[in-house]
């Protein structure tokens, strides 16, 4: 940091300028005031703004009648210039002699509010991604325990008669499952770890399919006009996570305007990622300066102050009622598995803009979802090895794999597993592996099992996303992946594929 520009001046016992004795000038703070004229008059009416001037009164008088040392610091505004800070210190000198010494403290105080916004975004960001922590590690249990609901709900409605008195309210046990299911998802994308299923997007094409349902989630006062740029590039991204990012923005949009009439502008393009100028902005830094294709949703509505500008990524914050869910924070958490960006301007009384920024597609590569719904019966290996550290999820994989007479064995641990194969050898053909558990993980239980079977054919179950899950580097390659909660109609497709992709 450059040294502060510091001037003395010579004051007598009523304030008046005596001399200017230091070479160096501050006189941005005496705005047009020369220093010819200032000579013989009070210090304090140099200073246009009158509390100020004021303050600088008090301060020199005290230091005369008390003979001791007094500060006084202030800030003013700039024409074009920005803020600017000055310390006037006055120090007795001689009996009739004081002297004042003005420091510009302007590129010290622009330093430290750098450093303290610094210190913001890394407080704000460590406090997110613990709260993302938890949520991920909730959401994986959750998702244990979904399983077992959903899988035993559907195995139980196979077996029950078409027109049995418990088997609509067994349908909707499976129904409510399901929707906890989508709370889950919502949970791993505020933890960064919802890019499920990654294909590639037209934004365009995904605003069109949604005109109708956005119309229809917003009130009839409000106007929503649609400015989309010609011949958009595509992007890759999950196409649920992206629609579930289009409607939260539309609906706080239109939760700004309220009861009144206004309107919502949803706009698509392509522009260079923006600089991130506070806390709220969001953007990865391999992200700078490249060229993205944005959403941008802004409303007419009342805006938002600073103080709700600061929580608006809280998880269930509201200015609402409460209960309205994961919000803004999940769109963060979405972006952050896509790498995408985030810009955000808002004003009292004119209303926000919020734009969204995703990386262009660079490959024509597509990845789908299998949703069990065109399903063959799996050709049954010699046998399967099962391992979970949950005993609800072993119980509901046995019962899916007895259904279609698949002989298995089931433990509660990668050691216990490897024992099993190592105890015997080659009577395995597949391992189906929780990848989180005591002891060893997923991945290093199927590396130590291959040690003992090479041809051992794994899948690797989990609650988080499949992209995580295949480009992690730790423990044994995997040959397929499963996401929990999966239907069984899903895991017996996914077994399935397995072994004919390796036949």
């Amino acid at each position: 940091m450059k040294p502060y520009p510091v001037q003395v001046i010579l004051l007598n016992k009523t304030g008046e300028v005596l001399e200017f004795l230091s070479e160096t000038s501050t006189d941005g703070c005496f705005g047009d005031v020369s220093q010819e004229s200032m000579l013989g008059a009070p210090i304090w009416k140099a200073i246009s703004l009158t509390s100020i001037a004021e303050r600088i009164r008090q301060a020199c008088e005290k230091c005369v009648h008390e003979r001791k040392p007094a500060t006084v610091s202030f800030h003013l505004d700039g024409d074009g210039g920005g803020t600017k800070w000055y310390e006037f210190h006055f120090s007795k000198c001689n009996d009739d002699r004081f002297l004042l010494v003005i420091r510009d403290l302007t590129q010290q105080k622009r330093e430290e509010l750098k450093k303290k916004e610094f210190e913001d975004k890394v407080q704000q960001s460590q406090k997110l991604e613990s709260i993302g922590v938890l949520a991920s590690g909730i959401a994986h249990d959750f998702n244990n325990l979904l399983l077992s609901i959903i899988g035993n709900t559907e195995l139980a409605i196979e077996e029950l008669e078409e027109n049995s008195p418990i088997r609509e309210e067994i349908e909707e046990i499976g129904e409510a499952a399901k929707k906890a299911s989508d709370l889950t998802r919502q949970m791993l994308a505020y933890s960064g770890r919802g890019k499920f299923y990654s294909s590639r997007l037209n934004m365009n094409e995904t605003l069109v399919a949604m005109v109708d349902l956005l119309n229809a989630s917003i009130s009839k006062r409000i106007q929503i006009e649609f400015e989309l740029a010609e011949d958009l590039p595509t992007f890759h991204g999950d196409a649920s996570q992206i629609q579930q990012v289009i409607m939260n923005l539309v609906s706080n949009a239109s939760e700004a305007i309220g009861e009144d009439s206004g309107s919502i502008w949803v706009r698509s393009g392509v522009a260079a990622a923006p600089l991130c100028d506070s806390p709220q902005d969001f953007r990865p830094d391999k992200t700078d300066g490249a060229e993205m294709i944005y959403l941008e949703v802004a409303d007419s509505g009342c805006g938002m102050t600073q103080q709700t500008l600061e929580k608006i990524f809280d998880p269930f914050f509201t200015t609402k009622f409460f209960g309205r869910g994961l919000g803004m924070s999940a769109v963060q958490g979405i972006l952050r598995a896509h790498e995408g960006v985030m810009n955000i301007e808002t004003e009292i009384g004119s209303g926000t803009r919020i734009r969204v920024f995703f990386p262009k597609a660079n490959s024509e590569d597509t990845t789908t979802m299998n949703d069990g719904s065109h399903r063959r019966e799996p050709k049954p290996p010699n046998k399967v090895l099962v391992i979970d550290d949950e005993p609800s999820v072993l119980r509901l994989v046995s019962k899916i794999l007895k259904s279609k007479g698949i002989p298995h064995e089931i433990v509660e641990s990668g050691e216990a597993g490897v024992e099993i194969v190592r105890a015997q050898p080659d009577t395995f053909d597949l391992a189906l592996v929780d990848m989180t558990m005591p002891g060893i993980t997923g991945r290093t239980a199927i590396e130590e099992l291959r040690k003992i079977q090479p041809g051992l054919r794994a899948i690797l179950s989990s609650g988080f996303s499949e992209e995580e899950i295949v480009d992690s580097s730790e423990g044994g390659k995997i040959d397929a992946y499963i996401q929990k909660p999966y239907r069984p109609s899903q895991l017996l497709d996914c077994i399935r594929e397995t072994l004919e992709r390796k036949s």
